[in-house]
């Protein structure tokens, strides 16, 4: 079993904060993805 050492308070607040960023980050860059592929969509239709 690994044994994991104490954490201060903060360490675990920073640990956090980065897992809430690199969420929301991958999400703003699936919604920028999905937004590409409409707009190449209407771009294709009015052509």
């Amino acid at each position: 079993m690994l044994e994991e050492e104490e954490k201060t308070p903060e360490q675990e607040l920073v640990e956090d904060l980065i897992t809430v960023l690199v969420s929301f980050s991958g999400k703003l860059h699936d919604m920028g993805s999905k937004y590409e592929k409409v707009k190449k969509c209407i771009e294709e239709l009015k052509a």
